[in-house]
């Protein structure tokens, strides 16, 4: 395993950003569908269509490009995030600030290996699902 912090530093990091930037949510606001976009490297086509897609199947989607963000802006959309997707980039790095327990959807571009995320959002207490492209 090459990750040797164990969840509890993980959770004071987390506990840290968060109240550092204002952004801890009540459990019951935890509901939305966050998706990230990205203009340049590592594009979801297609999202519009996944975006719409979700829409009907779920009440809140907000589609944000998080490489354009402030740390203090993306903790205040994933603090209340209940599904975070995105394509298997350095975008990945703020679960960090998703809830405990939320669940990240990684679209693994092909041929690329999916090593590096799956033992993060496990010493995040996140769930963790890989779509391979």
């Amino acid at each position: 395993d090459p990750i040797y912090s164990t969840t509890k530093d993980f959770d004071r990091f987390r506990n840290f950003l968060l109240t550092r930037y204002d952004a801890k949510k009540d459990p019951k606001e935890i509901t939305k569908i966050v998706v990230s976009h990205r203009a340049h490297d590592h594009m979801l086509l297609n999202v519009l269509d996944l975006v719409n897609a979700l829409k009907k199947q779920h009440a809140e989607v907000e589609l944000v490009q998080l490489d354009s963000l402030t740390l203090e802006e993306t903790a205040a959309v994933l603090a209340n995030a209940k599904v975070l997707v995105a394509v298997s980039s350095d975008d990945m790095v703020s679960m960090a600030l998703l809830p405990k327990g939320s669940t990240v959807v990684s679209i693994v571009p092909f041929g690329n290996p999916d090593r590096v995320w799956r033992p993060l959002a496990k010493r995040f207490g996140i769930n963790y699902v890989a779509w391979h492209n």
